[in-house]
């Protein structure tokens, strides 16, 4: 059994004025019941404009014993008042403080079941443990007790908890996939720049060695009928080889203008941190193979920043 305190919904006509109690402290309630009398002023605009009171009554949201009422009759109520302060303890068999996927993981209800009365228990656990929106999440009670047990834990053990946010202090981070391909374009293209220069540099080789075979055979001072031979050979090797560099000079297009500010950009990958789907596939809808890139890029101080 779970002692749980409850707050007015926001959804009531503010201000209101608590009337009264519709039951005692121990009697037992279910989803539905009426817990408290309220009035409140309904404003009239036709035929002329003017207040009339009316009244309202809030149901209970759960099952459970009532076990006190921390407010008295008469008590004037504001939506400000409503959303600090709550208004009864009930004794509950679950409150459901930690859910994921939508079913409570200490009593296995389904949570996103929806009654007459217009709310599921899902917004008893609002407060996301993960980045993931299938992933756990928790009551604003669990997630104090959790994180009184942390603090006391540190304490014990004398350490201190380092919270850094990364994103847009000392590094860029994104999970666009259109960075990713423009890394992808940018790296073919110094890999082909690279495949042509080092083409380019053969080719100024052999051009390097034929001209000193060439000076070489003109001090050897050979036969004429030779050097015509050989004259009519060079001027064919030229020609194919001005054929062969008109053929490896081929430039590609522009390279992405973006490319220079994607070079010290980092790259890895995370995995779905969240539960199986019911079909077994771990978010294949939204990261296709099971895990999501992530691009980093250090700020511009971060990266000219010398560290002595």
């Amino acid at each position: 059994m779970t002692s749980t305190k409850f707050r007015l919904p926001p959804s009531l006509p503010y201000p209101i004025t608590f009337l009264s109690t519709s039951v005692n402290p121990g009697q037992s309630v279910k989803r539905g019941t009426a817990l408290l009398t309220y009035s409140f002023d309904f404003l009239i605009k036709q035929p002329e404009l003017k207040k009339e009171r009316r009244i309202g009554t809030w149901e209970s949201t759960v099952d459970g014993i009532v076990e006190s009422w921390l407010i008295k009759p008469g008590a004037k109520i504001t939506k400000q008042d409503a959303e600090k302060n709550p208004v009864v303890t009930i004794l509950e068999e679950c409150a459901h403080p930690v859910q994921i996927s939508g079913m409570c993981a200490v009593c296995g209800k389904d949570t996103t079941i929806t009654d007459y009365i217009g709310s599921s228990d899902e917004y008893r656990a609002s407060i996301r443990m993960t980045h993931d929106s299938t992933g756990p999440t928790v009551s604003f009670e669990e997630a104090k007790r959790i994180e009184k047990e942390t603090a006391e834990r540190l304490l014990n053990a004398r350490k201190l908890s380092l919270i850094v946010d990364l994103d847009q202090t000392i590094i860029h981070a994104t999970v666009d996939p259109t960075v990713g391909e423009w890394i992808a374009g940018g790296q073919l293209y110094e890999q082909r720049k690279a495949e042509r220069e080092a083409k380019a540099a053969q080719r100024a080789e052999k051009q390097k060695q034929k001209e000193a075979q060439k000076a070489a055979q003109k001090a050897a001072k050979k036969p004429k009928f030779n050097s015509i031979v050989e004259e009519s050979e060079e001027s064919s090797d030229g020609s194919s080889e001005d054929s062969d560099s008109d053929e490896e000079d081929t430039e590609e297009g522009p390279v992405n203008p973006n490319w220079d500010a994607l070079k010290d950009v980092a790259k890895f990958k995370l995995g779905p941190d969240g539960p199986p789907m019911p079909n077994g596939k771990q978010h294949e809808v939204l990261l296709g193979d099971g895990g999501c890139d992530y691009y980093i890029k250090p700020r511009f101080v971060l990266a000219h920043m010398s560290f002595s």
